[in-house]
C-alpha cells in the first residue's frame, strides 16, 4: 500500500478574542488515532483547529482525504474551505461528520448532500470505526470517490449521493469502549494545541440515558453509555496537567469534560480522585467545566466535594412546567435536590447552576418566570438561560413538531462565529447562521421579549451571587430572592433609572439580529459594509452577555444604588427598615463597590474604616444580623488582589482581550466572585477617617461618585 495524506479539521472561527470554540479538537484526533492504528506508517495525518494553520498546510500539501467536524458553530466555515479545496483539487475526497446533520429523515439527508455537493461522504453517528471502513474502500479504489459512489456500496454509518440516488448505509453498532485506540494526548498528537487559548477536552464516557427532544443526543442510538478505561483516563489527565503547569505552562487553567452527565456514575468518582491528586501535585485543575449528572444527586455531590469546588453543580431543569416537560419527554429531580445542590456548592466555594431554555414547546411567560423564580429560591447561584435552538438532528426541529406547536422562529448570525479568512490567495467572509424559537402557540412574541428582559435581570442582579450580601439580609426577614428580582424588574421600568438605557439597548440589539427570512439574512451578510461592522464589533456579540458586561463594568454604582433602594423598600414593607439597618446598608454599598469595582486594575490597593466587621460578615456569608457585627470605634480594612488573582485576571485578559467580548469570557469563565478584591484587616489597626491610601502612601477622600474609578 502506498502512503497517503489525511487532514482532519475541527475548525473554529477566530475573532478579536481568539477562538470562538476553544475546546481541543478531540473528535478529529480520535479519528486520526484510529487511522494510525489501522494504516500504520502508510498514513500521514494532520489535525487542524485554526483556519490560518489549515490554509498554510494546503498551500504545500494536497491530501487525498480531508475530513471536517461539522457543528452548528463551524458549518459554513467548513463548507467554504471544502468548496475551495474541491475547486482546486477535484480528486481530494471531502468527508463530513458530526452532529449537525439530519438524523432520521432521509429526504432531509439527501437534500443536505445535494445542496452541499462538494461533500463526497457524510459519516453519521459515531465516526471512528465507520470512517476506517470508508477509508479502506477509498484506498482500494486509489481514492477515486466517484468510483466508490458508482458502486452503490452500502457502508455502515456512511451516506452519499450518486447522481440522483441517495445511499444510506446501515447504522453501525457503537463502540464498546472508548479506549481501543491510542490516546491523542499521550502520543503527543495534541501538543500543538496547548497554546494559551484553547482548553483541553476529555471524554470519559459517551452516551446519555435521557431522551430530551431538544437535544441531538436524545435519540435511542446514544441511550447506552460507553466508557474509557480508568488507566487511560488517568494517564491523559496526568499528561494534560504536566503540559499545563511548570516553567513552560502554555494552556489555560481549565479542563472541559465532554461527558453528558459527569458525576452521576460510580466510575466518575475514580476520575475525581485522580484530578484531586493532580490538583495537589501540580496546583492544576482549578476550573473543570462539566455538565453534571441529572440523577444520583448524592454521588454528584460527592464528586464535587472530592474536587473541592473545581466543578459546578448543575440542575439542568430546562423548565419546571409540567406541560413543557411532558412535551419534551423529560422529568426532573425534586426541588429539595436543587436546594441541596445549592447548599453543598456554597459550602465548597463552588458554583451551582441551573439551565433553563426559553421557547420550549408549551412554554409561556408565566411558565418561564415561574421556573426562574423557583430555581432562584432553591438557592442555585447561577442560572444559564438559553433560547431554544432548532438544531438539525433534534426532535423539536422536525416538521411534525414545528406544525404541532406553531413555532415562531427567527434566523440570526451566531455570536463570535464569524470572520474573514484566506485560502489559495482569496479572502472570504464567513458567518454562521442558526434558527431560534421566539414564540409558539402559548408564547406570543411580545411575551418572549418580556422573558428576555427578565433573563437580563437575572444575569445582572442575581447570577454569580453578585448581590449576595443584600439577598441574605432580605432572607433574614423571609423576603425571597425571587421577590427581590421581581421588584428590581418593576423598579427599572417604573422609576426610569439610568439603567433603563441598558434594557432599551438590549431590546434594540435583539431586533437588529433577528431575521424572518434566512435568505435575506444571508444577503445582508454578503454586504461588505455589514461584514466590516461584524469585524469591528458593531455586530456579532451575544446581546445578553454584552448587556451584562456594560452593567457590571460601566454601571456598577447605578446597580448598587438601585439594589440599595429596593432593599430598603422591601424591608419597609415588613417593618424592618430601622435607622441601624439603613446605616448598615449605607456602609455595605461602599464596601461592596470597593471590593467589586474596577476589578481589572489588579494593582489597585485601598484602605478604609468601617463600623461593621465586614471580614466576619463575609466569613458568615452575610447571613447574620448586622447588629452583631457592629463595632464601637470602627475597623480598618484593606482591599487588594492577591498575586494568584492578579495572575488569573491577567491570563484571561491576555487570552481574550478587554473588549466587550473578551470581558464576557472573563465573567463567564473566571467566576465573578474570584475577581473581587481580597479584603483583610489592616495590620496597623484602625485608619483615621475615611481615607483611601494607595501603595505609595498618597491619600485622598473618596466619595460614592468616584468609587468605581
Amino acid at each position: 500500500m502506498s502512503s497517503f495524506k489525511i487532514a482532519l479539521v475541527d475548525l473554529t472561527h477566530v475573532g478579536e478574542t481568539g477562538a470562538g470554540s476553544y475546546a481541543f479538537p478531540l473528535g478529529a484526533s480520535l479519528i486520526l488515532s484510529e487511522a494510525n492504528k489501522a494504516f500504520g506508517e502508510n498514513v500521514e495525518g494532520s489535525i487542524f483547529k485554526y483556519p490560518a494553520d489549515f490554509a498554510n498546510y494546503l498551500e504545500d500539501n494536497q491530501p487525498q482525504i480531508v475530513g471536517f467536524s461539522n457543528y452548528t458553530w463551524n458549518f459554513k466555515l467548513c463548507c467554504e474551505f471544502a468548496k475551495r479545496i474541491k475547486e482546486k483539487s477535484p480528486a481530494t475526497v471531502i468527508i463530513f461528520g458530526g452532529p449537525n446533520y439530519p438524523v432520521s429523515d432521509e429526504d432531509e439527508q439527501k437534500a443536505f448532500l445535494q445542496n452541499n455537493s462538494f461533500v463526497d461522504f457524510y459519516v453519521a453517528h459515531e465516526g471512528e470505526v465507520a470512517a476506517m471502513e470508508l477509508f479502506e474502500q477509498l484506498v482500494e479504489r486509489n481514492f477515486d470517490a466517484n468510483a466508490l459512489k458508482a458502486s452503490l456500496i452500502s457502508l455502515p454509518n456512511v451516506h452519499y449521493c450518486f447522481e440522483d440516488t441517495f445511499i444510506s448505509g446501515p447504522v453501525m453498532s457503537r463502540k464498546l469502549t472508548l479506549s481501543d485506540c491510542p490516546s491523542p494526548y499521550t502520543t503527543g498528537m495534541m501538543d500543538k494545541f496547548f497554546d494559551g487559548v484553547l482548553v483541553p477536552l476529555m471524554q470519559t464516557n459517551r452516551g446519555c440515558p435521557f431522551s430530551c427532544s431538544f437535544c441531538q443526543e436524545g435519540t435511542l442510538y446514544y441511550n447506552k453509555i460507553r466508557w474509557a478505561e480508568q488507566n487511560r483516563i488517568d494517564s491523559d489527565l496526568e499528561y494534560i496537567a504536566t503540559k499545563s503547569t511548570g516553567e513552560n505552562k502554555m494552556t489555560s487553567p481549565d479542563l472541559i469534560m465532554a461527558d453528558s452527565n459527569f458525576g452521576m456514575y460510580k466510575q466518575d468518582l475514580d476520575t475525581c480522585h485522580e484530578i484531586a491528586r493532580l490538583q495537589d501535585k501540580y496546583n492544576w485543575g482549578e476550573n473543570i467545566q462539566v455538565s453534571s449528572g441529572k440523577n444520583q444527586k448524592e454521588r454528584v455531590i460527592e464528586a464535587a466535594t472530592i474536587l473541592r469546588g473545581a466543578i459546578n453543580l448543575s440542575a439542568s431543569v430546562q423548565s419546571l412546567d409540567e406541560d413543557v416537560l411532558s412535551n419534551i419527554k423529560r422529568s426532573n429531580i425534586s426541588t429539595d435536590a436543587f436546594v441541596e445542590y445549592g447548599n453543598h456548592a456554597k459550602k465548597m466555594g463552588a458554583v451551582s447552576y441551573s439551565e433553563i431554555i426559553l421557547g420550549l414547546p408549551g412554554d409561556s411567560l408565566k411558565a418561564h418566570a415561574s421556573s426562574i423564580y423557583a430555581m432562584i429560591d432553591a438557592g442555585m447561584n447561577y442560572l444559564r438561560i438559553y433560547q431554544m435552538m432548532l438544531l438539525i438532528g433534534s426532535e423539536v426541529s422536525s416538521k411534525l413538531e414545528r406544525s404541532k406547536y406553531s413555532y415562531i422562529s427567527r434566523w440570526r448570525a451566531m455570536p463570535r462565529c464569524f470572520g474573514t479568512y484566506q485560502l489559495y490567495g482569496q479572502d472570504f467572509f464567513v458567518a454562521e447562521i442558526e434558527e431560534i424559537c421566539v414564540g409558539n402557540d402559548t408564547l406570543p412574541y411580545e411575551d418572549y421579549l418580556a422573558c428576555r428582559d427578565l433573563n437580563l435581570m437575572v444575569e445582572v442582579f442575581y447570577n454569580d451571587d453578585v448581590f449576595l450580601e443584600y439577598l441574605n439580609l432580605l432572607r433574614n426577614y423571609d423576603i425571597s430572592a425571587s421577590r427581590f428580582i421581581d421588584r428590581i424588574r418593576e423598579s427599572i421600568f417604573a422609576k426610569k433609572t439610568p439603567l433603563i438605557n441598558i434594557w432599551t439597548e438590549f431590546r434594540e440589539d435583539q431586533e437588529k439580529v433577528l431575521w424572518l427570512n434566512k435568505d435575506e439574512l444571508e444577503e445582508f451578510l454578503s454586504s461588505e459594509d455589514t461584514q466590516k461592522k461584524y469585524l469591528d464589533g458593531t455586530y456579532g456579540r451575544n446581546e445578553l452577555y454584552k448587556a451584562r458586561v456594560i452593567a457590571f463594568f460601566n454601571n456598577l454604582e447605578h446597580l448598587h444604588n438601585l439594589v440599595h433602594d429596593v432593599t430598603v423598600d422591601l424591608l419597609e414593607e415588613v417593618g424592618r427598615s430601622s435607622d441601624p439597618i439603613r446605616d448598615y446598608l449605607d456602609e455595605l454599598r461602599i464596601f461592596s463597590l470597593l471590593r467589586k469595582g474596577s476589578v481589572l486594575e489588579v494593582d489597585k490597593y485601598v484602605e478604609r474604616t468601617f463600623k461593621y466587621d465586614f471580614v466576619k460578615l463575609m466569613a458568615d456569608d452575610f447571613k447574620g444580623d448586622p447588629a452583631e457585627y457592629l463595632t464601637e470605634q470602627g475597623i480598618g480594612f484593606k482591599f487588594y488582589h492577591t498575586d494568584v488573582q492578579a495572575d488569573i485576571i491577567s491570563r484571561y485578559i491576555a487570552s481574550h482581550g478587554s473588549s466587550i467580548t473578551g470581558l464576557t469570557r472573563l465573567l463567564l469563565r473566571g467566576r465573578t466572585q474570584r475577581l473581587y478584591r481580597t479584603v483583610e484587616y489592616v495590620d496597623q489597626g484602625i485608619i483615621e477617617g475615611n481615607a483611601v491610601t494607595d501603595q505609595i502612601g498618597h491619600t485622598s477622600k473618596m466619595s460614592l461618585q468616584n468609587l468605581e474609578t
